[in-house]
């Protein structure tokens, strides 16, 4: 897949098992304890690795199409960009700021899986 003419790898299987099921995934992702009565201690530290294997996958992604996006508005905005915990959240935001000249900002911007 290429993304502001960057070549980016592939959806990892647990990536995209993820984003199709993160509905059923984020109530075992943040009550382990209580599924883990229901479904089985097996069961949820499978999914707690898939999720996890996911959020990571999604952090490297982000870390090329950060870069990508902001070498792509070049003499157009510059972005300051927040990557905080993407493992966990799967996205990045930023400020948007004129090329040249005072520091104020004109919006923001974000990249998310969803």
């Amino acid at each position: 897949m290429k993304l502001f003419g960057v070549a980016l790898p592939a959806l990892t299987p647990e990536l995209t098992f993820a984003l199709q099921h993160w509905q059923e995934l984020d109530p075992v992702w943040t009550e382990k304890q209580r599924y883990s009565r229901t479904l089985g201690n097996e069961v949820v530290e499978l999914l707690d690795g898939i999720f996890t294997k996911a959020g990571n996958d999604a952090k490297k992604c982000l870390e090329e199409i950060v870069p990508a996006m902001s070498g792509s508005l070049q003499g157009l905005a510059r972005v300051n960009w927040t990557v905080r915990n993407a493992a966990n959240h799967w996205g990045a935001w930023g400020y948007i700021y004129k090329p040249r000249g005072p520091k104020k900002s004109l919006g923001w911007t974000g990249v998310y899986f969803d």
